[in-house]
C-alpha cells in the first residue's frame, strides 16, 4: 500500500473516532440530565489529563523498529512494549483510584468518586488498544488498524447508549465502556499475533 493511501486511511479513521466522541456527548445530552452529562465529561477529562501526562508514547516505537525486525524479534518487542504499557496503565489507574476523593473535591462533585474508581480500569484497555493500530500500520496493514481504532470509538457509543437506554446509571455506563473496549482489545490481540507467527502459518488480511 502506498504511503499516501495509508496516511489517508489513518486520517479518515482518526477523524471518525473524534467525531464519535462529539456524537456521544450530543446523544447523552438528549438521554440524560445535564448534570449527569457534566459528571460524565468530568470523568473523561480527568482520565485524559492523567493519561496524557503519564503517557510515554510507547506505541510510537513500533513505527521505527517493527519494519526492521524479523518475526521472533517482533514477538519480543511486542511483549516488552505490552508489559511496559501495562505498567504505565497501572500507574494511571492507581492515581485515579487513590486520588478520586481529592479530585472530586476540586470539581466540587462527590459523585465523581465511585465513577473515577470504576473507570480506573479503563487505562489498561485504552493504553493496550493504542498498540494495535501502531503495530498494524508498521506492517502495512493500515485498513485493519483503522478498523480497530474505529471499533474502540464506536464501542464507547454503543455501550453508553444501550446502557442508558435500558435505564441504568453512569456507573453501569463506565463498566459497559470498559467491557466493550476490553472485548475489542482481546480480539485485536488475537489478530495481532498473526504477524509474529512463523510465515508458513500466518496469513494476510487487507
Amino acid at each position: 500500500m502506498r504511503i499516501r493511501d495509508r496516511s489517508l486511511i489513518i486520517m479518515f479513521t482518526q477523524g471518525l473516532s473524534q467525531l464519535t466522541t462529539i456524537v456521544l456527548y450530543v446523544v447523552l445530552t438528549y438521554m440524560i440530565s445535564k448534570q449527569a452529562v457534566g459528571t460524565y465529561r468530568q470523568v473523561m477529562l480527568v482520565y485524559l489529563f492523567l493519561a496524557t501526562a503519564l503517557s510515554l508514547q510507547l506505541h510510537v516505537s513500533f513505527y521505527y523498529f517493527v519494519p526492521k525486525l524479523g518475526i521472533e524479534q517482533r514477538r519480543t518487542l511486542l511483549l516488552q512494549t505490552s508489559l511496559m504499557t501495562a505498567f504505565v496503565a497501572c500507574v494511571v489507574a492507581v492515581v485515579m483510584f487513590t486520588c478520586a476523593g481529592y479530585i472530586a473535591l476540586l470539581f466540587d462533585n462527590p459523585k465523581l468518586v465511585p465513577l473515577l474508581r470504576i473507570f480506573a480500569l479503563y487505562p489498561f484497555v485504552e493504553r493496550l488498544g493504542f498498540l494495535i493500530p501502531a503495530f498494524m500500520i508498521s506492517i502495512d496493514r493500515a485498513v485493519r488498524a483503522g478498523i480497530y481504532t474505529l471499533a474502540l470509538a464506536l464501542g464507547r457509543i454503543v455501550a453508553a447508549v444501550v446502557v442508558i437506554g435500558a435505564g441504568y446509571g453512569l456507573s453501569t455506563v463506565m463498566w459497559a465502556t470498559i467491557l466493550a473496549g476490553a472485548l475489542v482489545v482481546v480480539l485485536s490481540l488475537i489478530h495481532i499475533s498473526e504477524p509474529t507467527r512463523p510465515l508458513y502459518i500466518s496469513y494476510a488480511v487487507f
